[in-house]
Formats: structure tokens, C-alpha cells, sequence
């Protein structure tokens, strides 16, 4: 089985194209996966850096300044296999205390490693009162499929003959994480919406989005309800009337990866999308959207 989210920004055209283009080679790739998490990485990232050269050579007037996140998991009988770039956040729940098992860290450009990337490349960090910290006061996230404009030196003008995972600003390099199916586990992949807070001046901690996610699956019949159920709560948060909720767009997958429960055979209807038509501080488009 495989499942994912895309939370676009600045656009919808990097988010579409991967939507209807990654899903089958995601879904192709899943049977090799393995314990081995340096060969997993290795073939995910000449997946993702391949994905992200075929949508620069759909053209700058296809994409302009858009780009989105991606945090894919790939299912097997036996390992679980994350994969991501960006800030759409991934945990694995144990169903029966709550905690956290493994959990995903999110690409900021204020992470030393990604900021000496930037500045080895010409870009800065900035981080202006008020604002969180960006590549070139413009991108909250430091790795992502799309945003051209902050990887080649002319936005129309794609640099082929240079490595794509070290020579940009912003990369879409994976990062991965590989570990054995528990025995009892439950995979939450979201949009980065669900850790706003209701005054959106910060940003809840994961194990505040679990503890959601726990008291919800333990009250609720399936995991499709409790998915409701957490993004009722987290909109209940801000405004009484659910029709009010200006906030940023919600998606939550929540999935069984249990070894009680078998994989799912195939994977492309695991694949989940949020589209976000935003650029910094202007206005945007919501979709709430579920998919488990």
C-alpha cells in the first residue's frame, strides 16, 4: 500500500502535475522496499529529483512560482517506509497508550544543514519579527517539488548539468525513514494546518495533534470517524460556526499498519492530496479534505 499527501502553495500546477503523474511510479516502486534504508533512500531520491525534472520541463508559464510538499508512505508485509520533503508532518500512533512510535521531522530552513545548503548556494535565511524563518523571505519550507524561482538562477531557464539534491536552495532530496510494521500502530500523515494554533501565532506540538488523534480513535467506531472527529475539534478550536474557519487547509490520513492488519493490495486510492493556492501572506484557497 502506499499513501501520501501533497500540500501545495503559490499555485496549483506542481501539485496537480503531481497528482496525476507520481502516484503509479509510487505505487511501482512499493514491493521493493525493504529494511534497507540507504538502498530505500537511493531510489526514492532518484524518484523524487526525477519528478521534480519533469515538472521543470513542463515549462515556467506551466508552473510559475508554485511548488508542494510530499510525505509518502510505503506499506509492506513487513516495514513501514516514510518519505519526505517539506512540512506536512507524519507519526506512527500506538493504539493503545497513545504515544508516538516514530514521527517525521519537517524541512526548515533554519536547520543548520539546510541553511549552510542555501547560503552555499547564494541564498539566505531570513526571519523578520513576526514571521517565521524563510529561503529568500519567501519560502517557510526548504525542500519541495517546484518553487524554480529559488533554485535556478533564471526561474525559465532549468540548470540540468548540476546536482539537483545539493545545488539549490530549496531541494526536493528526501529525506527517509525505514522501520518494521508494529504489532499494533496506527500511520497519521496531515497538512500542516492540523498544528496550527487556534490564534495562529504558533504551532501545536505533535504529541498534541496525537493525543487528538488518540482520544478520537478510542471514542469513535473506525478511523474514517475519528479523521472527522479530529478536524471538527481542531476547526472547534477556532470558531463556533464551522462555515467561519479561515485557516489554512486540513487533510488527515489516518491508516491501520498494524501487523494484525495486512496491507491493502495496489496503493494508488491511498494517495491523498491538499491543494493550497497561496503565496505569503496573501490570500488562498481552502480545501478540507479527507482521505483514509
Amino acid at each position: 500500500m502506499v499513501a501520501g499527501v501533497f500540500d501545495g502553495h503559490s499555485g496549483l500546477s506542481t501539485v496537480d502535475f503531481t497528482i496525476k503523474k507520481l502516484p503509479d511510479v509510487l505505487c511501482a516502486v512499493n514491493p521493493k522496499m525493504g529494511a534497507d534504508n540507504v538502498q530505500n533512500r537511493a531510489s526514492l531520491k532518484k524518484i523524487f529529483i526525477e519528478h521534480d525534472k519533469n515538472l521543470a520541463k513542463q515549462g515556467a508559464l506551466y508552473y510559475r512560482d508554485s511548488g508542494s510538499t510530499a510525505t509518502v508512505a510505503f506499506i509492506t508485509p513487513k516495514q513501514c517506509v516514510l518519505a519526505f520533503v517539506g512540512d506536512s508532518p507524519a507519526f506512527i500512533l500506538d493504539p493503545d497508550t497513545g504515544k508516538i512510535l516514530h514521527e517525521i521531522h519537517k524541512h526548515e530552513p533554519t536547520v543548520p544543514s539546510e541553511q549552510r545548503r542555501i547560503v552555499a548556494n547564494g541564498g539566505e535565511v531570513t526571519n523578520d519579527e513576526g514571521d517565521t524563518a524563510r529561503v529568500n523571505g519567501c519560502l517557510a519550507v526548504s525542500r519541495a517539488f517546484g518553487d524554480f524561482s529559488l533554485k535556478f538562477k533564471n526561474s525559465r531557464v532549468p540548470e540540468w548539468d548540476v546536482d539537483w539534491a545539493t545545488k539549490f536552495c530549496v531541494t526536493a532530496d528526501p529525506d527517509v525513514l525505514t522501520f518494521a510494521r508494529p504489532a499494533k500502530g496506527i500511520l497519521a500523515i496531515f497538512s500542516d494546518g492540523l498544528v496550527e494554533t487556534s490564534d495562529g501565532d504558533g504551532l501545536k506540538p505533535l504529541t498534541d495533534v496525537a493525543a487528538s488523534v488518540y482520544a478520537s480513535i478510542r471514542e469513535k467506531k473506525g478511523l474514517k470517524e475519528a479523521a472527522d472527529d479530529v478536524l471538527r475539534k481542531h476547526i472547534a478550536e477556532s470558531v463556533s460556526d464551522p462555515k467561519d474557519y479561515s485557516g489554512d487547509d486540513l487533510t488527515l490520513l489516518l491508516i491501520d499498519i498494524g501487523l494484525a492488519a495486512p496491507p491493502k493490495k495496489g496503493g494508488a486510492k491511498g494517495i491523498s492530496k491538499t491543494r493550497k493556492a497561496k503565496k505569503s501572506g496573501g490570500p488562498k484557497q481552502l480545501l478540507k479534505t479527507i482521505y483514509i
